[in-house]
């Protein structure tokens, strides 16, 4: 009898003892993490968080700083590919402190070169940099057979042929300016011919608009998806009555880089800078 109720005593014990512990936590999703961080982003727990180079504003309220944001995206769980490919709606978000946070993360996991990147322009949805991390995401998925949604890239451009060339960019772009600069270059494109065209700012009659036109004859598209444009031949001018003698092949290489609707990255040689272009409307005909 007494070895009984030793026996119910201890069966009741261990009941006690499983109902007693707490039920385990389901693991918090990417997906979860942002939208709260869209509602309020964390607050600084270290002064490495607190101090450093800020954002100006995230969705009209003031940013933290980027150590901030980059710790943040530290603490993502991102472990998968398929994680990955979820980050990156949410580096196309409309807050730009969303997106550092998600681009932090990708670049962390994909193992892209810090030292290639410059902020503001690598959470900037039009800039080189952000296009770049970008690519290399869906280079990065594409490797490892992630099956990719077609709208997870869409607008991008981080997969381009060359006969994607000429549809995509015909037409007139115009150099964005920056402050202080004092030419502004035009490129225009037809199915035949490229020309490049320098202004001076403002129109000075001592100071022509310069261009030099190129005939097409190879588009090629490199491992990062710019456009890479040679020549059979080459002409300089300018909008005084000047014109120069054709020069045989092109001495020139241009490349261009799409990364939104609207907008090309333009490079004019191998150590020259990216320009950003954007496209001007097409005259109305009447």
């Amino acid at each position: 009898m007494r070895c009984w109720r030793l026996t119910l005593v201890f069966a009741l014990l261990t009941a006690a003892s499983v109902h007693a512990q707490p039920a385990r936590s389901r693991a918090v999703t990417i997906d979860e993490l942002f939208r709260g961080y869209v509602k309020k982003l964390p607050e600084p727990k270290t002064l490495s968080e607190q101090n450093g180079m800020g954002m100006a504003q995230c969705d009209g309220k003031p940013a933290p700083t980027y150590n901030l944001l980059r710790a943040t995206a530290g603490k993502l769980p991102v472990k998968t590919d398929a994680d990955v490919l979820s980050l990156v709606p949410w580096a196309r978000h409309q807050n730009p402190c969303i997106r550092q946070i998600a681009i932090e993360a990708l670049i962390t996991k994909i193992g892209f070169d810090r030292d290639e990147l410059s902020a503001p322009g690598m959470h900037e949805v039009e800039d080189h940099h952000f296009h770049d991390i970008m690519v290399s995401v869906q280079r990065f998925l594409e490797a490892r057979k992630v099956s990719i949604p077609v709208e997870v890239f869409e607008g991008l451009y981080v997969t381009v042929t060359e006969k994607d060339f000429v549809p995509l960019l015909r037409g007139s772009w115009v150099e964005e300016l920056e402050e202080g600069k004092g030419f502004q270059n035009v490129v225009e494109l037809t199915d035949a011919e490229l020309s490049v065209t320098s202004k001076h700012l403002p129109s000075d009659a001592a100071h022509p608009d310069h261009t030099w036109t190129t005939g097409l004859t190879g588009v090629t598209v490199n491992e990062r998806g710019q456009f890479v444009v040679t020549g059979a031949w080459a002409v300089e001018s300018n909008s005084a009555g000047f014109r120069g003698k054709r020069t045989e092949p092109s001495p020139f290489v241009y490349r261009f880089w799409p990364v939104a609707p609207g907008v090309v990255w333009f490079k004019n040689g191998e150590h020259a800078y990216w320009e950003k272009l954007r496209q001007r409307p097409a005259p109305v005909r009447r």
